[in-house]
């Protein structure tokens, strides 16, 4: 495949209270419909747990990865989860950073647990707006983006591509809150749903100029393609592991080098742009 350094900027875990097919079942939390409900979830459960995550790093030479967990309304279950991403990145200090998944429910209480975050850990933030029943420009989220921008972090926001839903963030959504927050470091998945190429565009070339965009497009990888002609230097490559349509990261590494791309530029996306970036260049 690669025999460079690969860096993978967007891959998750999940407790394990929270890996059984019924979790929740109950509640009115939007991830049951979108994640429990999948036809697959009991193929895709048993990748939940980081040493699934470690294993499927070393059978594709990925070094580094960004971990980060699901976000929930439920506070407890959402502490849960966050504790599990903590010990995944304590025991396997070596292979990850990571990002703390805020709660929206108390953007007070969540605001003082970032200002508490280990920089050695945690690189930034990330808020979920779909599944935590918010946006990105709700005025009650500001505690956190202030508390974020203080520490100096990146603030991770999911934005849905157009395709998909106007729940949460839509790239237009995204687009407002940048516009208003031009000092923020801001990453996006999924290559912001397509907000990457819109740096053509001269006004939004000056409002996305602290943004980074992560490849998790998986089924979509030529995006990426397009998204490099614009420029290659905000793009960070992610697999979304275990919860793209494919179930690995092998996919997305294979798609990545079918592209049209310069080799000097594929390296750049798989890790040069993202290591001194985040601080994997620090882990030797």
């Amino acid at each position: 495949m690669f025999k460079k350094l690969i860096i993978d900027c967007e891959v998750r875990v999940v407790h394990e209270k929270a890996r059984k097919p019924n979790f929740l079942s109950h509640s009115k939390e939007k991830i049951v419909q979108d994640i429990y409900k999948h036809p697959k979830i009991n193929k895709a459960m048993k990748l939940w747990g980081v040493e699934s995550l470690i294993k499927s790093m070393n059978k594709n030479k990925i070094k580094y990865a960004l971990l980060s967990g699901l976000a929930w309304k439920n506070q407890k279950v959402l502490n849960d989860n966050n504790e599990y991403v903590s010990c995944c990145l304590d025991t396997y200090k070596d292979r990850f950073l990571g990002l703390y998944n805020a709660s929206t429910y108390n953007p007070k209480q969540s605001a003082k647990k970032i200002m508490k975050l280990d920089k050695k850990k945690y690189v930034g933030v990330e808020i979920i707006p779909k599944w935590q029943n918010t946006n990105i420009n709700d005025h009650r989220l500001k505690p956190i983006i202030k508390a974020v921008k203080k520490r100096k972090m990146f603030l991770k926001i999911y934005t849905a591509h157009p395709t998909q839903t106007l729940e949460g963030d839509a790239p237009y959504r995204t687009l407002q809150f940048l516009k208003k927050n031009p000092d923020l470091k801001v990453i996006l998945p999924h290559l912001g749903g397509l907000l990457s190429i819109y740096g053509l565009f001269s006004p939004i070339k000056k409002i996305i100029k602290n943004v980074f965009f992560i490849t998790s497009v998986s089924e979509t990888m030529k995006m990426v393609e397009f998204s490099s002609k614009v420029n290659s230097k905000n793009l960070l490559f992610g697999t979304d592991f275990p919860f793209n349509n494919s179930f690995d990261q092998f996919k997305s590494l294979c798609e990545l080098k079918k592209l049209k791309v310069p080799k000097k530029i594929k390296l750049d996306i798989l890790s040069k742009n993202s290591s001194k970036l985040l601080g994997f260049d620090k882990k030797g």
